[in-house]
């Protein structure tokens, strides 16, 4: 079916640094708690409709924000809050690689 054979899209990652984020970095987060069922499916799922519905190509940080919310919240909310930040105007997530860029400089003065 289409939900089993659904392939994360990438976000501006490489996909090698998607599927590590997928398998590995999802698992690690959830480190000493019971790891939710289908998990994995859930962030294939959530970027996917990210993608399709809200038409978002880049946005390299999505996965990692979408795996932390996972940790708390349901699928459902996940989604809705994503919405919510993509379409602010206060721009909680950078949506082009210009806006990415700007984010990291931004960033990278604090640290």
């Amino acid at each position: 079916s289409d939900e089993t054979d659904a392939i994360a899209p990438d976000l501006g990652l490489s996909q090698e640094l998607l599927t590590q984020v997928i398998k590995n970095d999802y698992s690690k987060f959830i480190n000493g708690t019971a790891r939710p069922r289908g998990g994995e499916k859930s962030l294939t799922r959530i970027l996917c409709a990210v993608q399709q519905i809200l038409g978002i190509e880049y946005c390299p940080v999505l996965p990692d924000i979408a795996t932390m919310m996972l940790a708390y919240m349901p699928e459902s909310y996940v989604y809705a809050t994503l919405r919510e930040m993509i379409g602010d105007t206060s721009n909680f997530l950078p949506v082009c690689l210009k806006d990415h860029y700007a984010w990291c400089k931004t960033y990278y003065f604090f640290v």
